[in-house]
């Protein structure tokens, strides 16, 4: 044991960087507790991060390093020395190194009592590659211990930059971003990640973090070959898997001290499961041959069925694929396929079942038809129709089956058979564009009359609207059929479609006439109707209808100037969906916030939103992102990006054009026409703008056009003036357009606003001083101070500032000089 009053000022802090965020959770950890425990496997930095605080903010700090021959007394006498020459009122830091070699459960109780009977002033930090022993169960129980982990420890993007750039190293954030990727922010990898850089700065960071000699070199000396046997089994078949609960290493390995052996090198989420950081992963997968394929095949078939009796099929079917069982893997990616809300890596379910041979998928039902709808999805329609035929083959096939096979336990078997299939028939052609309106309704009539109804949807957590919030327009655009349909009839529509979709009609009538009537702006019969079938079906419908009756709801109290009583529905929505665990909704509910957010002109919100958006989307269009999509173009307009805009909703276009979606490629036409006239392309912008509107007129659709506020008045009014473009069209449509626009915008008036006057407003240098001082909070006289002039002067400059800014306050002139960069 080495007992060092100084030991933390051997540490170079020339080339370290001070961790603001570490050293504030330490601070505020010894302020409030009596022990700071530092906790993480070799070479997190712990030593270093403590020294480091210790260096510039404590003073009588005593530093035990400890060994593996300290497991004896002679720890305590020298702990109980130090205390008798220490006076009584000083603060005392006392911090144990290497506290993982203390195993003598004697001398690790004795220490607890030393600490126990230290008076206040004394303060621990204990520095451990080991969890927190049992016996400091009493700090813990009296909250008198406070961890510092592998997560606080760990390099953010922000502190790899820093700490490079103070070594002579300067890298681009993309590259920052793949180190942090490769390293977990793993402190050791980073630094030796830094070496390589210096040694040969023409290597690319993927070429560093992997197959690095040094690294390996590490791992080995300081990981591989001081671990026993047993340790390296259980690192090998911990690794087959992505991460691994401790019950299950327990089961597959038969090993009850896993635990000991995970915390060594892994590390554990709050869902307790461990997993590798990535450069461990690769290091240790290479390895494999020192584990038999038998014990690893046995590994996977264990973790498989553990998986299974979790009902985590996903995971059961990838383990069992590992193992070469095709039988389970099949029987369990049908499981998951089967279960509520469990579909939501479609592209990774896809790959999996496509995995499998091809006789298997094409005898099941719920692989073909699972396929079929991701097909629809993905905007394959034509690879869909062919995962459909496969279904009514086997149709055929059963029916053939049942007539040359007639007895009672056949047809009773291949009657449920060919329900099933009816079933999900339904879904997909409610997708597949090839499927034309009229068919389809010839369909739902058929099957009204054979009482062919449906329990269930192919794929829990896709609506049959494709999870977006309309009804006219959501998978499939049924405002052909609803601009010819008696309203008065809907008793008979709800009848046919209770037969056809089961508990998913419920409302669905009704919610799409009152959309219906909110797009031809008859606003006060459609604020009427959506609360009053919210009501009446509140408690029977699917959440996936009353999730549109809200939206729609919340659209119609916007349109009509209620817009925090909109907030209000968004806000009970929310809670339902919560509520009823229908979390696949969600993402929509919060691109519906981030559209309210640019109706009240605060486009950093809605940036935020897109920030987030742009770190989790999936990089394949799919159509249950359409809201989403079309929530990011209108960020890209409200944030002057036309360009980008343009590009973007051209392939929105495409996408919906190849499904007829018609009002969807309207949305497109107006949105790019907007974008269009606003970076001064206004042939082109009058061409999108009159195709939208031939589009709508037929439908009488005007909130379309309304609600995107300022933006749409613009372009229809100069396509207005413009007799030639428009002289086929109704002058009555085309003038409530401008007026409903013009109304949207008087209401909303941040809502995609144009400020391209304001770039080219001209400041004194007198006004953008004042500006500046403003933003900083002072007052007029605090203003009159600083700049020695009198406070009439400085009333006159805001009055100007206000006046060339065109806005009304003090808040106003920063928002509006923050946009435009006044300030850079």
């Amino acid at each position: 044991m080495k007992i060092v009053h100084d030991f933390f000022k051997n540490i170079n802090s020339e080339f370290t960087i001070d961790r603001k965020m570490l050293n504030e959770k330490i601070d505020n950890a010894i302020i409030l507790n009596k022990i700071i425990f530092v906790f993480a496997p070799i070479g997190w930095g712990k030593t270093i991060a403590i020294s480091y605080y210790a260096n510039k903010f404590l003073k009588n700090v005593v530093w035990y390093n400890f060994d593996e021959e300290d497991n004896n007394r002679s720890v305590l006498r020298h702990l109980i020395e130090q205390r008798k020459n220490t006076k009584l009122n000083i603060k005392r830091y006392i911090i144990f190194d290497n506290f993982d070699l203390m195993k003598d459960n004697t001398v690790l109780e004795g220490i607890c009592n030393f600490i126990d009977t230290c008076s206040k002033n004394y303060k621990f930090m204990i520095i451990s590659r080991k969890k927190i022993p049992s016996c400091f169960s009493r700090f813990i129980i009296r909250n008198e211990i406070n961890i510092i982990n592998k997560d606080d420890l760990a390099f953010n993007n922000k502190e790899i930059k820093e700490f490079y750039l103070k070594n002579e190293i300067s890298l681009r954030d993309s590259d920052i971003k793949k180190i942090f990727i490769h390293t977990d922010g793993w402190p050791i990898c980073i630094n030796i990640g830094l070496i390589n850089l210096k040694l040969n700065k023409n290597e690319t960071i993927d070429d560093i973090f992997e197959n690095n000699e040094y690294i390996e070199d590490f791992l080995n000396r300081s990981i591989w070959n001081k671990c026993s046997e047993n340790a390296k089994r259980i690192f090998l078949i911990a690794s087959l898997f992505e991460e691994i609960s401790l019950e299950q290493c327990i089961e597959i390995t038969g090993e009850i001290r896993s635990e000991e052996f995970l915390n060594l090198l892994l590390s554990a989420n709050k869902d307790k499961y461990y997993s590798f950081n990535p450069i461990v992963l690769q290091f240790i997968r290479k390895k494999y041959d020192q584990i038999s394929s038998e014990e690893i095949i046995k590994s996977y078939k264990k973790g498989g069925k553990w998986f299974e009796k979790n009902e985590l099929y996903l995971d059961a079917a990838n383990a069992y694929y590992n193992a070469g069982d095709i039988e389970n893997e099949a029987k369990n990616l049908e499981r998951f396929c089967n279960i509520p809300s469990s579909v939501t890596r479609f592209s990774l379910v896809k790959h999996y079942i496509m995995r499998l041979p091809s006789e298997i998928i094409n005898n099941s039902i719920t692989l073909c038809s699972v396929m079929a709808i991701f097909e629809i999805i993905y905007y394959n329609p034509d690879a869909a129709k062919i995962w459909y035929e496969k279904l009514l083959s086997m149709k055929r096939n059963a029916l053939q089956y049942k007539k040359e096979n007639a007895n009672d336990e056949i047809d009773e078997k291949y009657k449920k058979i060919i329900k099933n299939i009816n079933e999900k028939k339904i879904y997909i052609c409610i997708g597949l564009p090839q499927m034309s309106n009229y068919n389809l309704v010839h369909m739902f009539y058929y099957m009204h009359k054979r009482r062919n109804s449906s329990s269930g949807k192919i794929i829990k957590n896709i609506s049959i609207t494709g999870n977006l919030p309309t009804i006219i327009r959501g998978i499939r655009d049924f405002s052909e059929i609803l601009n010819n349909y008696d309203f008065d009839k809907k008793n008979k529509m709800n009848l046919i479609l209770e037969d056809v979709l089961g508990e998913y009609s419920i409302g669905l009538v009704d919610f799409a006439c009152a959309e219906v009537e909110y797009e031809q702006n008859k606003l006060n019969d459609a604020l009427i109707n959506f609360t009053r079938e919210i009501i009446k079906y509140n408690d029977s419908a699917h959440i996936d209808i009353l999730y549109i009756g809200y939206i729609l709801l919340e659209k119609t109290m916007c349109a009509s100037g209620y817009i925090k009583d909109a907030n209000m529905v968004l806000i009970s929505l929310e809670k339902m969906v919560k509520d009823r665990n229908a979390l696949y909704l969600m993402n929509n509910i919060k691109a519906a916030y981030t559209r309210k957010h640019l109706l009240n002109g605060d486009v950093d919100k809605a940036k935020e939103w897109l920030k987030n958006y742009l770190n989790k989307a999936e990089k394949k269009f799919n159509l249950l992102g359409m809201y989403e999509y079309f929530t990011k173009a209108r960020i890209y307009i409200a944030t002057k990006q036309y360009g980008k805009a343009i590009c973007y909703l051209e392939i929105l276009y495409t996408l919906n054009k190849s499904y007829n979606n018609k009002i969807n490629i309207a949305e497109c036409c107006i949105l790019q026409a907007i974008a269009l006239n606003r970076d001064d392309h206004k042939e082109e912008a009058f061409k999108k703008i009159d195709e939208a509107i031939n589009i709508c007129e037929p439908y009488k659709y005007i909130r379309i056009f309304a609600d995107e506020g300022e933006a749409s008045y613009e372009i229809l009014n100069q396509y207005y003036k413009n007799a030639k473009l428009h002289s086929n069209l109704s002058e009555e449509y085309l003038k409530e357009l401008l007026n409903e626009s013009r109304k949207f915008s008087e209401m909303y008036p941040e809502y995609l606003k144009k400020d391209t006057e304001i770039r080219n407003v001209k400041l004194t240098k007198s006004e953008i001083a004042v500006l500046k001082l403003i933003n900083k909070g002072m007052s007029n006289s605090e203003i009159s101070d600083y700049l020695n002039i009198t406070k009439d002067t400085v009333k006159f400059h805001i009055k100007n500032i206000y006046s060339k800014l065109g806005v009304r306050n003090r808040l106003k002139a920063v928002q509006y000089a923050k946009k435009v960069g006044m300030f850079e």
